[in-house]
């Protein structure tokens, strides 16, 4: 009888033992935890975590779904011996915005063995859109005095990091939680999808006619670079000096590329100004820019949408990006 009563004592020091485990792994690995919330901050931690990777993509889902890393090193160690060896990964996210960018750049920049940094130039990326750290909500009304359930609740919040942390442990979230835990296991693309993350299928191109992706070299290299920027250059033309000089002091090489697009988004993405405002950026950086043809016409069956490349527009794309790598001083 006396041994039935003990039971009940020791199932609660188990469960008490457990999660006391689970809480002290959460607490001694809080960065990693948080950044299950954030496709930018997962990528980062995945790129922190990683064996030496030489080169490294940021951008938004444009060059999540554009850049085809692993496939780009190949292809230019097949042209150079330098690149022989080289580790790549592609860091880039759904989102996108100057804030992003310049957190990510000062975070991943000391990492000992990053030689390229590619860096995407679109609308999205020059964008200086708010962004935070993902923290604890807070609770209760500020202008009442809190309950005791309330007190509890913000105790709780701020002291257990598995409540405090717990959006974490959304299914959603909790999935990528291999990635960090075995970061070697993908480049940054093979399961991470397309457009934000979700995997989509897309039709094979109708025809054996393969895509010009330079068509508009000739009006690239003729724009003038005397007219007028994209709005918020006294912004973002400052916060890309910067990067391109930090990564120069930790010996970085910085490369900036524009993903391609088609529709309505080349016609309103690919003006003189944009094209403009890229070759600005590039020139007073000393960096090598990549450029592909902006076309409205552009064949849809290389697209998930106007924004987006396919498989098949990856691959294509990916495969142009490392020809001109290869014929660069990078």
């Amino acid at each position: 009888m006396e041994q039935k009563t003990h039971k009940p004592f020791l199932y609660f020091l188990l469960i008490l033992l457990i999660f006391g485990s689970f809480e002290y792994s959460v607490r001694q690995n809080e960065k990693a935890f948080i950044s299950l919330e954030d496709g930018e901050l997962l990528k980062l931690q995945i790129f922190a975590r990683r064996k030496k990777t030489d080169l490294l993509f940021l951008g938004t889902s444009r060059t999540q779904d554009g850049v085809n890393p692993s496939l780009i090193a190949q292809l230019v160690a097949s042209k150079k011996d330098s690149w022989i060896g080289v580790n790549s990964f592609n860091g880039a996210a759904a989102g996108g915005g100057l804030t992003r960018l310049n957190y990510s750049v000062n975070d991943i920049i000391h990492k000992p063995g990053l030689r390229y940094l590619g860096i995407e130039l679109s609308d999205a990326q020059l964008a200086n859109n708010e962004w935070h750290l993902p923290s604890s909500l807070g609770v209760g009304n500020k202008n009442t005095v809190p309950t005791i359930d309330e007190r509890l609740q913000e105790w709780l919040e701020n002291n257990v990091f598995l409540i405090k942390r717990r959006k974490s442990f959304i299914l959603d979230n909790v999935v990528k939680l291999p990635f960090i835990i075995w970061p070697n296991f993908d480049d940054g693309t093979k399961w991470f999808g397309q457009v934000g993350g979700k995997y989509k299928s897309y039709p094979a191109p109708k025809n054996n006619q393969q895509w010009v992706l330079y068509k508009d070299n000739d009006r690239f290299s003729n724009i003038s670079l005397n007219g007028p920027l994209l709005p918020g250059d006294k912004e973002y033309i400052p916060v890309y000096k910067h990067l391109v000089e930090l990564a120069k002091e930790n010996g970085v090489q910085v490369f900036f590329f524009t993903p391609p697009i088609r529709g309505d988004s080349a016609r309103t993405g690919c003006d003189d100004t944009h094209i403009r405002t890229y070759q600005s950026i590039a020139k007073l950086t000393d960096s090598p820019l990549f450029i592909p043809s902006c076309e409205a016409s552009s064949p849809i069956e290389y697209f998930s949408d106007d924004s987006h490349l396919n498989q098949e527009g990856k691959r294509l794309w990916s495969t142009q990006l490392a020809e001109d790598i290869a014929q660069s001083k990078l």
